[in-house]
């Protein structure tokens, strides 16, 4: 791999002819200076890396403060949590600015990423260390004017590059765009310093020429590739994280979480029980169980410790909530159920949704006992710090941390229940457990659903799992959500340039990449992970979600590398469509409803397809069979997944 320190030490090759006097040119030193648009677009770039020989990459990512976005009291984001990372999240946003917006007609659109590869392509996104054409689709943000001015139509405008795959890790990756128009059909021009890099014009910028050998060592990889130097109107390379660096801090809070787990340290307590609380459900019960805590604090907005070395570090042990519902179906003592892990959605709590319409009749009518704990991190005791970090970027630190810390509570619930804490007398109905022997599954909903995907990649205990309506990147998955509406109204008033918000979103991906699924997903299924051993998932989405958008649910598809059980409503680009049984695969639940918005628009009706794809006799049905021991993903659909 071409790494920035090799590529430093090349030295620029200028024509004999172009050995003119520099031309003057001036740029913001502490910027990303190739566009005047913003100060540090595009983004992501090399332009924030710095050689750092003791990491995997030899890089550092290292901002300065003051070209990142800052608040309306002039807080920046702080860049020392960064400096942690050797590269950028291989699941980064790529944004770039124009000075209009940019016609995208002749580029590739979504589910067109066959023509982002095609060799006329506007735009071309490549890695730079194999020449590989990376298949990606691009948007112009519709909501450019969304800011304190929205009359003012000299707002720069942002165009984003998606990527139908995660990126990987410790790589080298360039944007190239050419033959680019803006909607009014004028031309695009590169500005002054690209141009100076492209053409091999020397100039009176220390900052430019500087950059010169990474610039050059780009153009003849882009070259390499099949992109003309000559062509190009923005080009801008950045290399991305190594997994380590990614994985490391959650992979060694659960080595030596699960480590300190025995029989003597476990323990639930029992500070309620509801009898009967309806007609589908015996028993809830409401205590406590003790989990290694890896924070300064046992509560929200705590930080994470680490140890001289930077390894995070054992604090003690936390008291954390749990929930278990047994459903009526064994309130006769004379049936046992299976173990069923549940994930619980947007900012919500497991001690709520463990009674919600679909936990009360599939564990009924499918004899299972659901035991569920929070997110911490991204549950409602976490609203107020969530609610900080949106005000202030910097402290989504506190955020990602505490993400962390509830992986460490959902592996602990586990394996708490398949020792002392299955014992309860609790857990007992006529002298009996209400407990058979089959091994723990899991079923996450919503962002459980999506930090499920997490979840079951890093389980040893828990082989089979069901994620719905989920998807990977949050940055990119929640600001295409029905659900943003709300939560940006804190940043919107804290944040009210439109390019700062976006930015700000992505750069904080990669404290999110810890415990987020983009990291985790390619590795679900092999058990490649030390301690965990291959996996099975059933992957139901429901076609026009407005809350999880099919877009991030089909790369999370790509990641897993999932077959689409056929017959299908929607095919989805890079996977194939296989008829069941399957061990693993995606399956479109389509209930006929409007599709959202095509562009980044947020969406305005609420259809509930999210919430009622769930609630179907197919889909419960196929998540029973699934979930039994040697189960397989059938298709049990008649009408309901994939109506003609």
């Amino acid at each position: 791999m071409r790494s920035l320190l090799a590529l430093l030490l090349l030295v620029s090759c200028v024509p004999e002819e172009a050995a003119v006097d520099p031309i003057p040119l001036a740029v913001e030193a502490g910027c990303e200076w190739l566009s005047p648009l913003h100060c540090a677009l595009p983004w992501p770039s090399d332009r924030w890396l710095e050689e750092d020989a003791s990491t995997e990459t030899g890089l550092r990512l290292e901002y300065l403060s003051e070209a990142l976005p800052k608040n309306l009291t002039d807080e920046l984001i702080d860049p020392a949590p960064y400096r942690r990372f050797d590269g950028f999240s291989p699941a980064a946003q790529i944004l770039t600015a124009f000075p209009r917006p940019v016609d995208v007609s002749g580029m590739a659109w979504i589910d067109e990423f066959e023509e982002s590869l095609a060799a006329d392509s506007p735009s071309v996104l490549v890695n730079l260390d194999t020449g590989e054409h990376v298949p990606h689709f691009v948007e112009v943000d519709v909501r450019w004017h969304d800011s304190t001015h929205p009359d003012r139509t000299d707002v720069p405008v942002l165009l984003y590059i998606r990527p139908a795959v995660r990126l990987q890790e410790g790589g080298w990756y360039g944007v190239a765009l050419r033959d680019i128009t803006m909607e009014e059909g004028v031309p695009a021009v590169a500005t002054a310093p690209f141009a100076a890099l492209r053409d091999a014009v020397i100039t009176t910028s220390p900052e430019v020429e500087a950059a010169r050998p990474r610039f050059d060592a780009m153009f003849d990889a882009l070259e390499d590739a099949g992109v003309a130097r000559a062509d190009l109107v923005q080009a801008w390379s950045w290399h991305t994280a190594s997994g380590d660096v990614i994985r490391g801090d959650l992979l060694a809070m659960r080595d030596d979480a699960l480590g300190r787990l025995t029989d003597d340290t476990m323990a639930c307590t029992v500070e309620s029980v509801e009898e009967a609380p309806d007609g589908r459900v015996a028993r809830r019960i409401h205590g406590r169980f003790k989990v290694p805590l890896y924070m300064d604090a046992d509560a929200a907005g705590a930080s994470l410790v680490r140890d001289t070395a930077g390894a995070p570090a054992f604090q003690g042990w936390a008291d954390v909530p749990y929930s278990v519902s047994i459903p009526a179906s064994l309130a006769g003592g004379d049936r046992q159920g299976r173990l069923v892990q549940f994930g619980h959605g947007l900012m919500g709590q497991g001690s709520e949704e463990i009674t919600s319409g679909f936990n009360r009749v599939f564990g009924d009518d499918y004899d299972t006992v659901f035991i569920a704990t929070d997110w911490q991190g991204m549950s409602r005791p976490d609203l107020l710090t969530v609610a900080s970090a949106l005000a202030e970027l910097s402290d989504f630190t506190k955020v990602a941390d505490r993400l962390m810390q509830g992986m460490v509570g959902q592996l602990t619930l586990t394996r708490s229940f398949l020792g002392p804490c299955r014992d309860l007398p609790e857990m007992q109905m006529n002298g009996g457990s209400v407990l058979n022997d089959d091994p723990p599954t899991f079923i996450g909903i919503s962002q459980g659903g999506i930090l499920g995907g997490t979840f079951l990649t890093i389980s040893p205990d828990i082989t089979r799992g069901a994620l719905l309506v989920g998807a990977t990147n949050f940055p990119y998955t929640m600001t295409r959500s029905l659900n943003w509406r709300e939560y940006e109204l804190i940043t919107k008033a804290w944040y009210d340039n439109r390019i700062d918000r976006e930015l700000g979103v992505s750069i904080i991906g990669s404290l999110w990449d810890r415990s987020e699924p983009n990291a985790w997903l390619p590795h679900l299924r092999s058990g490649e992970l030390a301690g965990t051993g291959p996996k099975q998932v059933l992957y139901q989405v429901a076609r026009h979600d407005l809350q999880v958008q099919n877009l991030m649910s089909e790369v999370a598809g790509r990641d897993l590398g999932l077959p689409v059980l056929s017959p299908t409503s929607k095919s989805v680009w890079g996977l194939d469509e296989q008829p069941g049984p399957l061990e693993s695969a995606l399956v479109y639940y389509d209930l006929n409803q409007e599709p959202p918005p095509m562009t980044n628009e947020l969406p305005e009706a609420v259809n509930n397809v999210h919430n009622s794809q769930r609630m179907g006799f197919a889909a419960m049905e196929q998540l029973d069979r699934f979930l039994r021991p040697g189960g397989l993903v059938e298709n049990t659909c008649v009408d309901g997944c994939n109506p003609d």
